[in-house]
């Protein structure tokens, strides 16, 4: 379960997002919303990228009271992801790897169901859906309990997204891994149905019954 509290999230003086309590059970979660209206903040926020106002809580382990614990458990991809242009994909797999105690068979794991076959090349030699793919590798490391996709079909060709998916239906079912994918589209004749559908409108975020 993961919840916000008391959450608000300005620019400047600006408030952009807030919700007083809101909560993501466990599940697969599709966040809607018009470009702007505040998904790349929510998605960011609760990653522990942003900074903000009030508490955000997974089970027990609150962001800012155990930042490494929390971090730990919930993994992120940017629906544009931008890297170092001279530090290769193997570097950072390597990176990610430790952090999140993930072994090489599960880098090899999902690097096949991805086809990923360019990790030893600089990011800089990287077309926008290679960069996608190695988010995507990045985020899928480890065993999170929460996996945050911020419009993870933006650049991906039709056999990635086939993947993607594959591999979101595994660690559902093998893990209980939560989802919380931001998207205009990825449950529109897909093979998975998401269980809570929410939208993030006027500053907030609300649940579509």
């Amino acid at each position: 379960m993961l919840q916000l509290i008391s959450y608000k999230k300005y620019y400047g003086t600006r408030l952009v997002l807030e919700s007083e309590k809101y909560t993501f059970l466990t599940g697969l979660h599709w966040v809607k919303g018009e470009n702007g209206s505040g998904k790349t903040t929510l998605f960011k926020s609760l990653a522990g990228i942003l900074p903000f106002l009030g508490k955000i809580v997974l089970n027990d382990c609150s962001l800012k009271e155990k930042p490494n614990k929390y971090r730990f458990q919930v993994n992120y991809a940017e629906a544009e992801p931008v890297f170092p242009p001279m530090v290769k994909g193997s570097d950072l797999v390597s990176l990610f790897e430790k952090y999140k105690g993930a072994s090489k068979s599960q880098v090899e794991e999902i690097s096949e169901v991805l086809d990923i076959k360019f990790l030893e090349e600089p990011f800089s030699s990287y077309s926008s859906g290679m960069g996608k793919k190695l988010s995507l590798l990045l985020a899928f490391l480890g065993l999170p309990k929460v996996i945050l996709l911020d419009e993870p079909l933006v650049t991906l060709d039709v056999k990635s997204v086939s993947a993607m998916l594959e591999l979101i239906t595994l660690y559902q079912q093998k893990y209980n891994t939560s989802f919380l994918i931001s998207s205009h589209q990825i449950f529109e004749n897909k093979t998975i149905r998401p269980d809570y559908v929410h939208h993030v409108e006027n500053g907030t975020i609300c649940l579509q019954v």
